[in-house]
């Protein structure tokens, strides 16, 4: 499952309703049973990185209510929107991308890194993903920050695997991408995230077949990488419309947990 903290200006509000709701983890513990195992949450750097120590009180009782019942919790900054609004901050004038301001980014994002990994060194069960979708126009650029990340946690005592969303959207690592981080880190597991963008069995933008990501997953996987399947869900059709039909929300979901869960470490669902 992910849980989001969708809402307020920093979503430092909405994230604390999160960690509060020890009921909704029972709710779904009852529902779901051995297979509700693992909760992605994400955080604001805009929060993690400055001197809230709430934040980190929240999320340090919301980690021991999760180990209570054997329970992993993915930890990942997020970029976008309420979560740190790298829109306009850190994205190049009229782009998609964070190349242009990626030394800012860099910084904050590794300052959030050091926040929580002394947290995560007192919580076995706490995973870290570095950044939630990093979007940037080189494999080069993904590979110096993702470094940078990487650092940043194991210099606060973070010993767990890293977890790496590749760029584009979490929809591109190829293997040398992934070789640079192993070089220097073995304890690595690299996200894809799928999403249909219509009823022909597209992703999101930009639109890269589903075949092509089963591909990129499968060359990893090959190559000896840990593999996640870090989001999987709905979110609107190509002409921006929610969909309505559940026939083909499973029969997309179907597709791809068929077509790379037997390469995947770990799958989790985004109700988006």
């Amino acid at each position: 499952a992910n849980y989001e903290q969708n809402g307020g200006a920093d979503g430092l509000d909405q994230f604390a309703k999160l960690c509060s709701r020890a009921d909704v983890l029972d709710l779904h513990c009852r529902q779901f049973g051995p297979a509700f195992n693992c909760i992605r949450v994400p955080i604001s750097p805009l929060i993690f990185s400055g001197s809230y120590p709430l934040a980190l009180k929240r999320l340090k009782y919301f980690m021991l209510e999760c180990e209570a019942r054997g329970i992993w919790v993915l930890v990942t900054p997020f970029g976008m929107g309420p979560y740190g609004d790298y829109t306009s901050r850190f994205h190049a004038a009229g782009t998609d991308v964070d190349q242009a301001n990626s030394a800012a980014m860099q910084t904050e994002v590794a300052s959030t890194c050091t926040s929580i990994a002394g947290l995560a060194a007192l919580h076995p069960n706490m995973l870290v993903n570095t950044l939630n979708e990093l979007r940037v126009v080189n494999d080069a650029t993904w590979q110096t920050l993702q470094l940078a990340w990487r650092a940043a946690l194991r210099a606060g005592g973070y010993t767990q695997p890293i977890v790496y969303d590749g760029s584009s959207w979490a929809q591109h690592t190829t293997t040398a991408m992934a070789s640079a981080i192993m070089a220097v880190d073995t304890q690595s597991i690299f996200s894809f995230h799928f999403y249909p963008e219509n009823a022909g069995g597209t992703l999101e933008s930009p639109g890269v077949p589903l075949a092509s990501m089963v591909s990129k997953v499968a060359a990893l996987k090959t190559a000896g990488r840990a593999v996640m399947l870090g989001e999987i869900g709905i979110s609107v059709n190509g002409s921006g419309a929610a969909y309505t039909a559940l026939g083909p929300v499973l029969a997309w979901i179907t597709a791809v947990v068929d077509a790379v869960g037997p390469d995947c470490c770990g799958m989790l669902a985004w109700m988006a």
